[in-house]
């Protein structure tokens, strides 16, 4: 198996058979990437034989393999690719374990009943990340559990994106499984004003 991981170290593309990946600075984007020379919607990348398959799909700037300019071709391990000017280095990876299937008891809460007491599986400490403090208030207004104070509707809506944005250019940035999660929990936590998180994970 391959990724990508950016020249700077600082962001990876993670690949998996048979899905292909929409690169571009849309927080829609699978892979969103914060640069002016980055299109909404750049290129698709996906796993092939051998190596990574890479398709420019009208971007402006041009997606590039190994400095030469490219519409489709096929990347191999240590090339370089790069969207723009944003570069990434194609690496092979080891396929990832299978993770084991653990069926968790139906608690007495979803049985219909009162749980006596609640437990916590695990408890993450609450960091700061990005530019999310400072949009975030203290406490949420009104009935929102949404911790976005603003005085009109409009800023309200400009919070949100901002937000977003923020929290999409964090989570883009993970690698692991493990750790995108405990940075949802994190984000959560920070944003809104909640006492506990659960995450389900569901095998499709």
């Amino acid at each position: 198996m391959f990724k990508l991981l950016s020249t700077t170290g600082e962001q990876s593309i993670d690949l998996q058979p048979g899905r292909i990946v929409v690169v571009g600075r849309a927080v829609t984007s699978d892979v969103p990437i914060y640069d002016p020379t980055i299109s909404r919607r750049h290129a698709e990348v996906s796993l092939i034989d051998g190596g990574v398959k890479v398709k420019d799909v009208g971007s402006s700037n041009g997606t590039f393999l190994n400095g030469a300019r490219i519409t489709d071709a096929v990347a191999v391990e240590n090339d370089v690719i790069t969207f723009g000017k944003v570069a990434f280095r194609v690496k092979e990876v080891s396929a990832p374990a299978a993770r084991p299937r653990v069926v968790p008891p139906v608690s007495a809460e979803f049985a219909g009943a009162k749980p006596a007491a609640g437990t916590i599986v695990r408890a993450l400490p609450v960091s700061v990340s990005g530019g999310v403090p400072a949009i975030v208030t203290a406490s949420p207004s009104g009935a929102s559990h949404l911790k976005v104070a603003a005085k009109s509707l409009e800023e309200l809506r400009e919070k949100k994106l901002e937000l977003l944005l923020e929290i999409s250019k964090e989570l883009s940035k993970q690698q692991e499984l493990d750790r995108l999660l405990d940075k949802v929990v994190e984000f959560t936590f920070q944003v809104m004003n909640v006492d506990r998180v659960s995450i389900l994970l569901l095998e499709a």
